[in-house]
């Protein structure tokens, strides 16, 4: 179930067991409408089987506070007005939805009788925001405000990009719902453009290697991953006049290509499994224990019963990110929960022997416990590492740079992939509740010429450059260009920039000279839409 499913079930199950239900005729029932609206929308209250006669006073209840002063946060409610039931038990009464804290978190709207709640109904708050003003020459201030921002550690930030850069974060918490950020616009003449982004304000923090990543309060990519009703919202900015050359302008983009010649580009070097054959089972895996998603592992038993049928059996995890908390609304990250898949089966031959090659599942990346059972038991054992991948293509109008990621991996410092848009850190990519599969679009914007994107393992949000040296050696990095060209045009080939990782031999030798020639030396000296806001 994908993360806004679950939220939408979470919401509908409010609805379905607040006192509206009793409009079926078992007792008092509330009818909001709309259920769900922006700050300033008209909304009406619907009430049946209420006391007749009495005197209705109701409420809107909130949260008040914040996470950083150590006073906390508690529920509150403000006073909507008083309305008279009428002889049949039933009322009627209209408001204007407040500007207040908004997010996943419903407020509840409740109808009292001498102080005693007699019944009640949610209303969600949208989150609503402006950019202004959208056009001015270099240095212009621009206001970007939002209301209804959310209170939990899943939606009380957001993150900011300019033109793909990430500039910093904004929290609605604080101010009841609201923000106001002023930013100056810089650039050359043209289309710029302001990315908002979910993030995550906070989590569980472990020294421990195979925990959780940390990437609190930068930029989600790709937020199906993390829990949060929010999808990425872009805003325009025309700069009319500048003291910078060339014109920036949105889309457009052509000629994708991978690069693959830096010393930390993967490659992946073919090799047979080789197996000791000494009567005891064994099983062993070539090209050196590694590949990518949709690979193949080469394999080779040996010492296994004569005539045996052996099944390949591979350990995986399933996860979910969690909410906790007296509200529900603390972050308990992703929580793991151990499984198996199978690969394939081999038969045994008469001298105890078999080889062939079986599928890499899509899976996190990392080690992985490959079995080879016989009649359901583990008889042998080895290890295979999946190692993550990102492969890139533009959209069919050249807007966005359309980012595919497997085998992402799930620990603290393998699960976070870092973005870089022409060498500015923009936001991260999580494959978390996806077994490592990760989708995620760049918009493109810029001047002519040729523009980069780049994609690093990264930790507690942030890229890290040289992951190819530390602990880590497989994480590798992938780097892709483009160009926008001086006139724009649509794009003639919106295929992958991808190659084969298996590559020729001649090639693997010259990626092998030119990576240790280099290693010597240095230790020797979606288109986005545009908003109408």
């Amino acid at each position: 179930m994908s993360v806004k499913a679950w939220w939408l079930l979470i919401l509908l199950g409010i609805a379905l067991v607040s006192p509206a239900a009793s409009a079926a005729g078992t007792g008092p029932g509330l009818l909001v409408t709309p259920s769900h609206g922006p700050p300033g929308t008209p909304v009406t209250v619907t009430g049946t089987g209420l006391p007749p006669g009495a005197l209705a006073e109701l409420e809107w209840w909130t949260m008040e506070g914040n996470r950083v002063s150590g006073t906390g946060f508690i529920p509150v409610s403000w006073s909507l007005g008083t309305a008279a039931i009428g002889p049949a038990g039933d009322l009627t009464f209209s408001f204007v939805a407040p500007s207040d804290l908004g997010g996943s978190t419903p407020h509840n709207i409740t109808v009292l009788v001498d102080g005693i709640l007699v019944a009640e109904a949610p209303f969600v708050l949208d989150r609503v925001m402006s950019l202004t003003p959208n056009q001015g020459p270099e240095g212009t201030l621009m206001e970007f405000e939002l209301e209804g921002g959310g209170w939990t550690q899943f939606d009380n930030i957001v993150a900011l990009t300019y033109d793909n850069a990430f500039i910093g974060y904004a929290c609605s918490f604080t101010n009841q719902g609201h923000i106001s950020v002023w930013l100056q616009a810089v650039g050359a003449k043209g289309t710029h453009i302001l990315g908002v982004y979910p993030a995550l304000y906070s989590g569980p923090r472990d020294w421990d290697p195979s925990s959780n990543p940390e990437p609190y309060k930068h930029a989600s990519l790709n937020p199906d991953d993390i829990l949060t009703i929010y999808e990425p919202e872009f805003f325009t900015f025309e700069i009319t006049e500048s003291s910078r050359a060339g014109t920036s302008r949105l889309g457009g983009a052509t000629d994708l290509r991978e690069i693959l010649t830096a010393g930390d580009a993967l490659v992946i070097v073919p090799s047979p499994a080789l197996v000791a054959d000494d009567g005891t089972p064994r099983v062993a895996v070539g090209n050196g224990g590694k590949g990518i998603v949709g690979g193949e592992i080469p394999f080779a038993l040996a010492g296994f019963p004569a005539g045996a049928q052996v099944t390949f059996r591979w350990d995986t995890r399933d996860a979910e990110m969690i909410a906790g908390g007296t509200y529900g609304d603390v972050n308990r990250g992703w929580i793991f929960t151990e499984t198996y898949v199978e690969l394939g089966v081999a038969d045994v031959d008469a001298y105890g022997r078999a080889s062939g090659v079986l599928p890499i599942p899509e899976d996190f990346g990392g080690g992985h416990i490959l079995e080879a059972l016989v009649d359901g038991a583990s008889v042998a054992n080895t290890t295979f590492l999946l190692v993550g991948r990102f492969t890139a293509a533009l959209s069919a109008d050249g807007a966005e740079v359309l980012l595919h990621g497997e085998g992402l991996g799930w620990e603290k410092y393998t699960a976070a992939y870092n973005v870089l848009y022409d060498g500015k850190a923009m936001g991260f990519i999580t494959g978390m509740t996806t077994r490592g599969t990760a989708d995620a679009s760049v918009p493109v914007v810029g001047e002519a010429g040729l523009h980069s994107v780049e994609v690093f393992g990264g930790q507690s949000g942030y890229p890290f450059l040289n992951k190819h040296e530390t602990s880590w050696p497989w994480e590798r990095v992938y780097r892709f260009s483009f160009v926008i060209p001086e006139t724009p045009s649509a794009p003639t080939d919106p295929s992958p920039a991808s190659v084969p990782v298996l590559v020729t031999v001649p090639l693997i030798l010259v990626a092998a000279v030119v990576g240790f020639a280099a290693s010597r030396f240095r230790r020797r000296s979606g288109r986005p839409p545009e908003s109408s806001r």
